[in-house]
């Protein structure tokens, strides 16, 4: 499958896809949830998807490796 499905209110949120370098290469700020990030566009290795608070210090960051 290369897809991940996002769903929750991101109403405060910003959502972002990275490389291993750091590098946006994705951005769901505006997304309305759920919403589905297609991995097909992305070559193989390691990404993270950053959601970050607009409103309060509040991280998370999950890990994928795109075979």
């Amino acid at each position: 499958m290369d897809r991940v499905v996002v769903s929750g209110d991101f109403s405060n949120y910003q959502i972002k896809v990275l490389d291993a370098t750091g590098q946006v290469v994705s951005d769901y700020t505006s997304a309305s949830s759920p919403f589905s990030i297609d991995l097909a566009s992305l070559g193989s290795g390691m990404y993270f998807i950053l959601i970050q608070s607009t409103t309060n210090s509040e991280v998370s960051l999950h890990k994928i490796i795109k075979q």
